[in-house]
């Protein structure tokens, strides 16, 4: 027979670990930004609201993990050459994990992620490419002076953009990929 000390305490211990179980059961992956610029990139990351506001310098890079998108709002890091700019390019996604997600993330345990140049259609500084760490994800490649590059968003009703993947992998985001332009 247990003591009353000993199952208060495990149910104390099992009502700790229960948001942290999902962790264990569905791996979750990160946005990891590489700066392969000659120059500075400023981020700022938004979930319904600014959780990050930061300078990226040459060669660093920043991992953000995944955060859970909550009655249809995802995230997105916002990347431009200047501080606070409004021209800028937006890496977007939507987290669905298991039971955590609201009704509105289907199917569950999926990231879906895209590239956005609707606030910097002229893609003249730097090019992006985002490639996810599972192989057999789609990856988005958006190189510097391409006008138009595939599988980007222009305009705010472009439907064609978007990418899924588990949401166990990390997306890897390029900044500059070809010789660090």
């Amino acid at each position: 027979m247990h003591s009353e000390s000993t199952v208060q305490r495990a149910l104390a211990v099992l009502i700790w670990c229960a948001p942290l179980a999902c962790l264990a059961e569905q791996q979750r992956g990160s946005i990891v930004l590489y700066n392969n610029c000659r120059f500075p990139l400023y981020v700022e990351g938004v979930a319904g609201v600014t959780y990050l506001d930061t300078k990226l310098g040459p060669k660093d890079s920043l991992s953000d993990p995944f955060r859970l998108t909550v009655d249809g709002i995802g995230s997105s890091l916002k990347v431009s050459t200047r501080w606070r700019s409004p021209r800028v390019t937006q890496i977007e996604y939507s987290a669905c994990f298991g039971n955590e997600s609201s009704t509105s993330c289907h199917p569950l345990n999926k990231v879906y992620y895209d590239l956005s140049k609707i606030n910097d259609p002229s893609n003249t500084e730097y090019g992006v490419r985002i490639e996810p760490s599972y192989a057999e994800c789609a990856t988005i490649n958006c190189p510097a002076n391409v006008f138009r590059c595939d599988s980007t968003y222009y305009q705010p009703n472009d439907n064609y953009a978007t990418k899924a993947c588990d949401v166990g992998t990390d997306l890897n985001v390029v900044f500059c990929p070809y010789a660090g332009s």
